[in-house]
């Protein structure tokens, strides 16, 4: 809402000349809104067969995310340390930590119906 009292132009939303940052706004280049995409596609596919008027049967098959792509967790910075343990004194050096999405799975159902 507009209020007359207040200046009207934001004069955080831009960068000091002299500070020669190259970005807008006064904040962090990248916040914690943004990060990497998030891919997850799932498929499934369908055949029913008649066996009688009222018997009916379904093969399904199943697939959750199908192209099998990660994110990697991201719980302090996205460059590094949140997917892979960056410490060279550690024993667990450049081990992964864990993803966000999880694997491949796919799963076949067989369904009876009458």
């Amino acid at each position: 809402s507009f209020d007359p009292n207040k200046p009207l132009f934001n004069e955080f939303s831009f960068e000091d000349f002299n500070s020669f940052n190259f970005y807008l706004g006064r904040g962090p280049r990248i916040s914690s809104y943004r990060g990497f995409g998030y891919h997850n596609h799932d498929v499934t596919i369908i055949k029913n067969f008649r066996i009688k008027e009222k018997v009916d049967f379904q093969l399904r098959g199943e697939f959750f995310n199908i192209w099998n792509w990660h994110t990697f967790n991201c719980p302090t910075q996205c460059w590094g340390s949140g997917a892979f343990d960056t410490s060279v004194g550690d024993s667990n050096f450049g081990l992964w930590n864990g993803t966000v999405t999880n694997p491949r799975n796919i799963q076949f159902v067989g369904r009876f119906t009458f």
